[in-house]
């Protein structure tokens, strides 16, 4: 907007534009890295509460920025915030919601976030007219009202039935399982049961052998590591890449990091450059054009959110959606390289391309790809996995928030190419790996894993240690000695 080059005239930089970008999402994946720990501590719904209160105190600090620094501090707090509860929604939805639906239910979460995509594409189409700074400083005042609606609106929901059982409150858990699900609450309350049975044989076990390593061990460096292991956030972190875990953890860090690596918010956070880029001239064309984009990230979430998560599944949704996302992004590198994005039909290719892209994102990679990654953690580390994947997303958006306004001033094309790249390295990853959890339940889902790591192993020509000895069961996993 030219109000804000007008009141903050250091962001005409290309450099400077990109560390506005990423201030937040720095600040995001900071605290992400915590929330899993902090939310197993304090509950899903006081993360989620907290981190709203934060993220509007930072959103109200950019609505009243005069200078740089307050505007970069205003959106490092928020970005704080949004690091504790983003993916601690996502988290509590998976949680709570019965096979069935789980997926429907997690979807509503990225549909009410394309929502706000559009609302804010939109409020900046309108205010980019206003004379005045009220051009830019809207746009943060209602982001700052919605964080307080969250925080206002979280008190009046349950906890989550599987951090209840995990604090020992197991009727106050069977309640809120009757609650959302009546018909399938016997069964759900045998399945959670039974995990809790393992997991307490699990962690006996595992204290009685820590116990026995420190008989005999002794000396300032197993001080020093024992130390280490009693901080509760790096506990929880071991915990993630242990046994039987190490696998999941790695698999949902990657493919939230790679999801990032796919574009999505290179699209969306610059869709005015590109847009003008690709031969919209004017500023407010470009905004328009932006809006658009919006509303088509919109409409290509209703097919996810009433079909394609909980009828087609989770494995064809990131397998088909990555295969199309990188021909689209092959189809625009190819147009700006040949010299065809010049020419009017190659610019309203590239336009094309470029909405096609969002939608197929939309209805794909950006609901099934969170899902998965969160339905397919055990029980004891699903938060902090989880919080783990969506650091790693955040901090793979931070390097592309920083360099994709510079690429694209050095090569139109070569941003697209690396792209379509990264989403055909993803797609193959998830044709190895990638488990089909839908209609499972969480405690169902940890065989499919391990099934799916055998077949992966053998497409790949390695066939598992000792297959017949090494499936055992420990701790509620089924776990592969080969892995371990």
């Amino acid at each position: 907007m030219p109000q804000f080059l007008e009141a903050f005239p250091e962001a005409k930089n290309t450099a400077i534009q990109g560390t506005l970008v990423a201030t937040i999402l720095m600040a995001g994946a900071l605290t992400s890295l915590t929330s899993g720990s902090i939310s197993d501590k304090f509950s899903r719904k006081r993360t989620i509460m907290i981190g709203a209160i934060v993220a509007a105190v930072g959103c109200f600090l950019e609505a009243g920025s005069v200078e740089l620094w307050m505007l970069i501090l205003g959106r490092l707090i928020a970005g704080a915030g949004e690091g504790l509860f983003v993916n601690t929604i996502s988290v509590y939805l998976v949680e709570i919601s019965p096979p069935a639906v789980r997926g429907s239910t997690s979807c509503t979460f990225q549909l009410l976030i394309t929502v706000g995509i559009v609302i804010g594409y939109f409020m900046c189409y309108f205010s980019v007219s206003i004379g005045s700074s009220l051009s830019f400083r809207i746009p943060f005042i209602v982001q700052g009202i919605a964080c307080c609606t969250l925080a206002i609106g979280v008190p009046f929901i349950p906890h989550s039935p599987r951090w209840l059982v995990a604090q020992g409150r197991e009727e106050e858990a069977w309640h809120v399982i009757s609650l959302f699900d009546p018909e399938g609450a016997h069964l759900q309350r045998e399945k959670i049961q039974e995990a809790i049975q393992r997991e307490r044989g699990y962690h006996q076990s595992l204290r009685e052998r820590m116990v026995a390593s420190e008989d005999n061990s002794s000396g300032y460096l197993h001080s020093c590591m024992t130390s280490v292991k009693g901080n509760e956030h790096i506990a929880a972190v071991m915990d993630a890449f242990g046994k039987g875990k190490k696998g999941r953890t790695v698999f949902g860090v990657a493919l939230m990091g790679l999801q990032q690596l796919s574009g999505i918010d290179a699209v969306l956070f610059y869709a005015p450059v590109l847009f003008t880029q690709a031969g919209l001239g004017s500023r407010k064309a470009s905004f328009l054009a932006s809006g658009v984009s919006g509303i088509v990230n919109l409409l290509a979430v209703i097919p996810a959110q009433f079909y394609l998560v909980d009828k087609w599944g989770r494995r064809p949704c990131c397998i088909t959606g990555g295969l199309l996302m990188c021909v689209c992004m092959t189809v625009i590198g190819s147009m700006y390289a040949s010299g065809l994005a010049k020419q009017t039909g190659g610019r309203w290719t590239v336009i094309a391309m470029i909405y096609l892209f969002i939608a197929v994102f939309s209805m794909t990679w950006a609901v099934a790809g969170k899902i998965l990654t969160t339905e397919m953690q055990p029980a004891k580390t699903r938060a902090t996995a989880s919080s783990l994947a969506q650091t790693s997303n955040w901090t793979v958006n931070v390097v592309v928030a920083l360099t994709t306004p510079l690429f694209l001033s050095k090569s139109p094309s070569g941003p697209y190419f690396m792209f379509g790249g990264f989403l055909l390295v993803t797609s193959l990853m998830c044709i190895l790996w990638a488990p089909e959890t839908l209609g499972k339940s969480l405690e169902d889902i940890d065989s499919v894993w391990h099934e799916r790591v055998d077949r992966a192993k053998r497409l790949l020509c390695i066939e598992p240690e000792g297959r017949e000895q090494g499936i055992r069961r420990q701790h509620g996993d089924i776990e592969l000695a080969s892995t371990a």
